[in-house]
């Protein structure tokens, strides 16, 4: 089985917890990125993965961007303007830890089953405010 190569969008604590919730049976994390740094490629930035700039990412083959900040519709809007397809954004603000306002496409987690199967669980949706 092919694993799914994901971009993990954030590069805080949030996408900290968020790493331990895939399911690495399923994906390899082949970057993180935000619009806050600014140099173009860090090697080994968090768990041996390197950091990509934002406007690189489309220079990268991957399945999935994961998007693990509060930011998220505005990072949505952005990765549409890089011309990246809504079947390929995954938004995981809300992981435990996020208002449970904050849920967006995971309405359709049915639908889109293939989509989500990088998580060990998706309980970890389950928006409670810790």
């Amino acid at each position: 089985m092919l694993k799914k190569k994901i971009i993990i969008w954030g590069t805080t604590n949030k996408s900290n917890y968020l790493y331990h919730y895939l399911n690495f049976d399923k994906i390899e994390v082949i970057g993180f990125t935000d619009n806050k740094i600014q140099e173009e490629y860090i090697e080994n930035f968090m768990f041996g993965i390197p950091f990509i700039k934002a406007v690189k990412i489309i220079d990268y083959k991957f399945d999935f961007i994961v998007i693990s900040s509060s930011a998220y519709l505005e990072i949505t809007n952005q990765l549409y303007e890089y011309g990246i397809d809504e079947s390929q954004i995954i938004q995981a603000n809300n992981i435990n830890f996020m208002i449970p306002d904050t849920l967006f496409y995971f309405n359709d987690i049915d639908i889109y089953k293939e989509k989500y199967e990088i998580f060990l669980d998706l309980n970890c949706f389950a928006c409670n405010i810790v």
